[in-house]
């Protein structure tokens, strides 16, 4: 019975590992597509996907149209410009164009960076690599709500198998102690994300939605906290149990001194001389 239990650990240990594994990187991707990161990264992410040269050349091409129509316009009018490389479609007013070519090319890539993060689209997230011709469905809240969800089945099953872990050990405290290291190992990998994501998906297409790893570190930390935590609930648990093991060895030991101690009076109250009146 020992060996199956010991065995049936192991296996659900390992299982436990690569589950919380998914865990972290899940959430790491969700924390990193949180919209004021995606936005905060605009320029980052607009000069991988469409080329700063060429982006910035566009817009240089057509401000003087942009200036031509402003002129004669009042300055809530709006310019439509389309970008060439994607054909993406972006109004910019009157009011932006008065600041100047800057000034225009940092509006575009907000507006192109908004745009992609809240477009919705029609096919799930692993058609939408063969489905649509621009990958920027990896940076949109559509990618965000899916990393999202699968963080959320692979936190319950992490605890599911904990749960069986706790079960299987042969001392409780042991669970919290495997379970804890287990955790710890898991996310250590979180530190190096970015080259993990560069391994399976390619310089390409890391290099447009590489930016987005600054969640991992921050969920590598919560992580690596429950785990410390996890592992001191069983050491604690540990060393309680020591102490009453300890407390009940003295009690057992006072218990057996007791009655030596009462057999002895007796035997002197036996053997003593009478007294007389």
């Amino acid at each position: 019975m020992g060996v199956f239990r010991g065995g049936g650990l192991v296996i659900v240990s390992v299982i436990f590992l690569l589950v919380v594994f998914g865990a972290g990187v899940t959430l790491s991707l969700a924390n990193s597509l949180d919209y004021e990161n995606v936005r905060s990264e605009a320029v980052s992410v607009v000069d991988n996907l469409l080329g700063q040269t060429n982006f910035s050349r566009g817009i240089n091409m057509d401000f003087v149209k942009m200036s031509s129509f402003c002129v004669n316009a009042s300055s809530e009018a709006e310019y439509v410009f389309m970008e060439p490389n994607t054909g993406e479609v972006l109004v910019i007013p009157c009011s932006v164009v008065d600041s100047g070519v800057e000034g225009v090319i940092s509006y575009s890539r907000n507006s192109f960076v908004d745009k992609a993060y809240y477009k919705e689209y029609s096919c799930g997230f692993w058609d939408c690599f063969s489905k649509t011709e621009s990958p920027l469905f990896l940076i949109s809240k559509q990618a965000q709500n899916y990393w999202n969800g699968k963080f959320y089945y692979l936190f319950i099953f992490s605890v599911v198998l904990f749960v069986v872990m706790f079960f299987l050990a042969e001392k409780r405290s042991n669970a919290f102690i495997i379970g804890g290291a287990l955790v710890i190992v898991s996310v250590l990998p979180l530190l190096k994300l970015d080259l993990l994501f560069n391994w399976i998906f390619g310089s390409f297409l890391f290099g447009i939605f590489g930016t987005f790893f600054s969640g991992a570190v921050s969920i590598f930390w919560r992580f690596f906290i429950v785990g410390i935590l996890a592992v001191a609930i069983g050491i604690i648990t540990k060393i309680f149990g020591l102490g009453f093991k300890i407390s009940e060895f003295f009690n057992k030991f006072r218990k057996k001194e007791e009655p030596v101690q009462d057999k002895n009076k007796t035997i002197i109250k036996k053997d003593s001389p009478p007294q007389e009146d």
